[in-house]
């Protein structure tokens, strides 16, 4: 029998998370023999139901949510101790951002993306795991992502991406310093800097940022150092950034790696993954290289399943 899990945040699409999964129960009827829905209460529950769902015989789960609720079910299919195939990963968008929607090049409308699903054409791609978080694209420290984590949920709802780039701009003029000890894949690396990324691709939806051929199912993390700047040298990597130059700024160190561990002299210094707060440091960043298979509506790099 083949079988299909719904896992959705009923907040998810502005509070519309029940009635998208509806949605998307009708539209998986012709395609699987067995379709059921789950719906989460509180944190923990998506990677619950994920691990179990990975425990049976199921086909495909299915999210809808934002990214944190997407980094759950990523977190339980991901989990030790699994064995066998994992299920096929379907990703609906239902938060604000929704990183790992935008790099599947999946509409950011859930309706319209369950209109366009190709339940036929698949792609493997790397997952990121910090402690025992995972992450779909990103992991960061510094000034931005803490901006980001003041936005409540209250003010996500009402205004999505307007109430983060409120946030940003608050915090423009702080120029936090983090001085930070890593060690890249054995290579040992000290100083001070404003910000961290971590990337596992180098777009977002189809806007590139950089001319390398970062993918995300290479099987690195892609670091980005920015050191200790003033405004001027800020602006120049936006521009740069704008330019898909990013790492050819004199104020970004780049890297690619499978393993970071970061470490910091300082106290309880945050980390954000995917939007939402992570550990604080002492960290361990690896990547799982092709750790999971997703449905995309990306040609490049994508496959058909055989019938």
């Amino acid at each position: 029998m083949k079988t299909a899990v719904i896992i959705f945040n009923p907040k998810a699409g502005d509070e519309q998370g029940s009635t998208i999964g509806s949605l998307l129960e009708e539209r998986l009827n012709d395609a699987f023999d067995r379709v059921v829905l789950m719906e989460t209460t509180g944190s923990g529950d998506a990677a619950e139901f994920a691990y179990e769902a990975c425990q049976t015989s199921t086909h495909s789960i299915f999210v809808i949510g934002g990214d944190g609720t997407v980094n759950e079910v990523i977190e339980g299919m991901t989990r030790s101790g699994l064995s066998g195939p994992k299920p096929i990963l379907g990703v609906l968008p239902g938060g604000t951002f929704n990183a790992v929607a935008r790099n599947l090049s999946i509409p950011l409308n859930p309706r319209r993306a369950i209109k366009l699903m190709d339940l036929n054409r698949v792609t493997k791609i790397d997952i990121g795991r910090c402690n025992k978080k995972a992450f779909g694209f990103i992991f960061s420290i510094g000034d931005v992502p803490e901006s980001v984590h003041s936005v409540t949920n209250e003010d996500k709802t009402k205004f999505a991406m307007l109430a983060y780039f409120v946030n940003i701009a608050k915090h423009a003029s702080k120029n936090s310093i983090y001085n930070l000890q890593l060690d890249v894949d054995g290579k040992k690396i000290e100083g001070d800097y404003s910000h961290l990324v971590i990337l596992l691709g180098g777009h977002i939806g189809d806007i590139e940022f950089t001319d390398k051929k970062i993918r995300n199912d290479d099987g690195y993390l892609h670091l980005f150092l920015l050191k200790e700047a003033d405004f001027w040298s800020r602006l120049s990597v936006i521009t740069d950034l704008i330019g898909r130059q990013i790492e050819a700024n004199e104020s970004v160190q780049y890297y690619a790696a499978k393993t970071i561990r970061i470490s910091s002299t300082m106290p309880d210094v945050a980390t954000d993954i995917d939007g939402d707060l992570g550990d604080v440091l002492p960290v361990e960043v690896r990547v799982l290289p092709k750790a999971l298979t997703v449905y995309t509506l990306r040609e490049e790099g994508s496959y058909l399943l055989e019938v």
